[in-house]
């Protein structure tokens, strides 16, 4: 409970200084919100991000026809 209430400070902060934000409580509400978010986006690249990979990002954009370049 306390992580979240500090997730949801961090979020609310990065808001009110112009940033877009979301809590997403799962790596899997991520990974959707953020395929959905790129979606009219055609061509990608990544530098090794351990995050992106482990929520199978690339996996999902190349499965999705659209073209990945990782380092």
């Amino acid at each position: 409970m306390q992580g979240q209430k500090a997730a949801e400070r961090c979020r609310q902060n990065l808001q009110n200084n112009g940033f877009g934000a979301h809590f997403l409580e799962t790596a899997e509400s991520a990974r959707e919100l953020l395929l959905q978010n790129v979606s009219k986006y055609n061509t990608f690249g990544f530098t090794g991000s351990a995050t992106v990979r482990a929520l199978g990002i690339m996996v999902a954009l190349k499965a999705e026809g659209k073209v990945v370049y990782d380092r």
